[in-house]
């Protein structure tokens, strides 16, 4: 049986000083820790794993606390319905597996909200400009990360050109698509 729970790994101290949370998951005596992107809080209930209600970023940070211990558990659970042998590899695999197939749209708001939290309010826009004119262009129809190929990039690359964007403009645009896809990659 495997099990996942969020904790901290206070055993590494990142350049801020802090500590990251982390997804913990445990099969056979192994264990693997997953960052969920965030570090040690003030306003921690250390009980629960959980930021207490006077914490400043309290409901954001709460739902992806759970949502990433939702998915794993899932995946989990899925893997022990099988009734096969599976390995700590296989749920990081099938985790993986499961981030492709999130949405390129819904990623970028995901990004564009975490930088806007922290302040970076430039970059917020940048990505924000280039997900409304990715949007347009798809006709707000959401694209899954392994559907974004070379052909669609081309495609978009045409329309840019079609609508009279500029080659700074169009760069800044695949820059942007490129920092967004590096970073989902990471997770």
């Amino acid at each position: 049986m495997a099990s996942a729970k969020i904790i901290f790994f206070t055993h590494k101290e990142l350049k801020d000083g802090s500590h990251p949370v982390v997804l913990q998951i445990i099969k056979d005596r192994q264990r693997t820790l997953i960052s969920i992107g965030r570090s040690k809080e003030d306003h921690w209930d250390y009980k629960e794993n959980l930021p207490k209600t006077k914490h400043p970023d309290f409901n954001s940070l709460k739902r992806l606390i759970l949502k990433k211990r939702y998915e794993a558990t899932k995946v989990i659970n899925e893997l022990d319905e099988k009734g096969e042998h599976y390995t700590l590899e296989d749920i990081l695999a099938k985790i993986k597996a499961d981030h492709l197939s999130q949405t390129f749209f819904k990623y970028t708001e995901v990004l564009i909200s975490r930088l806007e939290r922290t302040g970076r309010i430039g970059n917020a826009r940048v990505y924000q400009n280039t997900l409304n004119v990715f949007k347009k262009f798809r006709q707000e129809k959401d694209i899954k990360f392994v559907n974004l190929n070379y052909k669609t990039l081309q495609e978009f690359q045409e329309y840019l050109l079609e609508e009279g964007r500029k080659e700074n403009t169009i760069s800044i645009h695949f820059r942007t698509m490129r920092a967004v896809y590096n970073s989902a990659i990471k997770e």
